[in-house]
């Protein structure tokens, strides 16, 4: 048996879904039961992906903080294997792997291949992961045994789905910003319209902000909201915005994605 890994991942690449959520109920069974041959899938806090070592552990802002460096980084390195995509396979890889006492990824294996490349190329993810803040119980680091679902899809592309679109939102313009201009035009409705020109209902807004390596996030239904505003507040040169759209075109939802890059104060 082995934990879960579930996320999603709001960065498409060839609509590769990546879910991570940790299912760490208590189990049944006491430490002291365990056969010291095997992993355990559980322990008292469990592993975090590096970059949030600053927030308190067990907090849910830490557990956030890092399901989103993990999308990043698999988001960031994964490349969809050629064969599988000219053979059309798509399918969810299973790994499984090992985050021992320091840390490291280790004891890697492929629980479940897709074939056209597609598990060699979940597996070289993992074993290229930089090392996690390791599990503890109590003061002590603890081995975890967990499974990672990777799904491939070949689906139509977001950019594809978002051909035509645009984004206005005040008097920005291009893609790199200064912190006074994102403040400046809070206070200015954010639109996303059509190929036609239509202005669209936006659903779910997000605004995430990366500077090294650390993710911050505030979500909405659709509108601007304080929250937001104070997290633009805390915008530093060489960080990036990322603001995610979600809008109903049709009977077909829609995530829009702008990135601005922090140039200024």
């Amino acid at each position: 048996m082995v934990t879960f890994l579930n996320f999603t991942n709001m960065r498409k690449l060839l609509l590769l879904f990546v879910s991570f959520l940790f299912f760490n109920q208590k189990p049944a069974w006491s430490q002291t039961d365990i056969d010291k041959n095997v992993i355990p899938t559980y322990a008292e806090q469990m592993p975090y992906f590096p970059g949030c070592e600053d927030l308190k552990d067990g907090s849910e802002e830490k557990q956030q903080c890092s399901n989103e460096n993990l999308v990043v980084f698999i988001a960031d390195y994964l490349e969809y294997p050629e064969k599988a995509q000219l053979l059309g396979i798509e399918g969810t890889v299973y790994v499984s792997f090992v985050v021992d006492e320091e840390g490291r990824t280790e004891q890697t294996q492929v629980a479940r291949d897709i074939g056209g490349g597609c598990g060699e190329e979940a597996l070289r993810i993992v074993k290229n992961m930089p090392r996690w803040e390791p599990a503890r119980n109590g003061n002590k680091p603890a081995k975890v045994k967990l499974l990672l679902p990777i799904r491939f899809s070949l689906k139509k592309t977001e950019e594809d789905l978002t051909e035509g679109f645009s984004f206005n939102w005040g008097s920005l313009k291009g893609n790199n910003v200064t912190r006074s201009q994102l403040l400046e035009n809070f206070e200015n409705e954010l639109v996303i319209r059509d190929e036609t020109g239509d202005k669209l209902e936006i659903t779910e807004l997000n605004i995430l902000y990366k500077r090294k390596k650390k993710i911050r996030e505030a979500q909405s239904r659709g509108t601007l909201t304080p929250e937001m505003h104070r997290l633009l507040k805390k915008v530093k040169t060489g960080g990036e915005v990322v603001i995610l759209a979600t809008v109903q075109k049709g009977a077909q939802f829609v995530e829009v994605e702008q990135i601005f890059s922090v140039t200024g104060k």
